[in-house]
């Protein structure tokens, strides 16, 4: 799963993916809220919702790819870029936290 960062939108990344899949990766990623294909108004433009709405979000697609990933029994993992990093330890130990909690 991809995460792409403040001000950037998923599609700048297909390059990147493209080459993944040739691999037989198979790679997901979204348009944050407030960039990309989400801001379909000018005035749109980097209205996140807040960090709240963001790691929300992120967890979600997290909870739903990790599901999808263990079934397949193939690796998850979360690559990002910016401010990703900051969201990604939010998301990261709540989901150590229900990897714990689950075994």
């Amino acid at each position: 799963m991809f995460v792409h960062g403040f001000s950037e939108y998923i599609e700048r990344y297909d390059h990147v993916f493209s080459n993944f899949a040739e691999r037989g990766i198979k790679t997901f990623g979204w348009d944050q809220r407030g960039f990309g294909k989400s801001a379909i108004k000018k005035a749109d433009w980097g209205k996140t919702g807040g960090l709240d709405k963001a790691i929300e979000d992120m967890d979600y697609f997290v909870k739903q790819y990790q599901q999808e990933a263990q079934k397949a029994k193939i690796p998850f993992f979360i690559w990002g870029h910016s401010m990703v990093c900051f969201l990604g330890g939010f998301v990261a130990g709540g989901l150590m936290v229900r990897v714990v909690s689950s075994r």
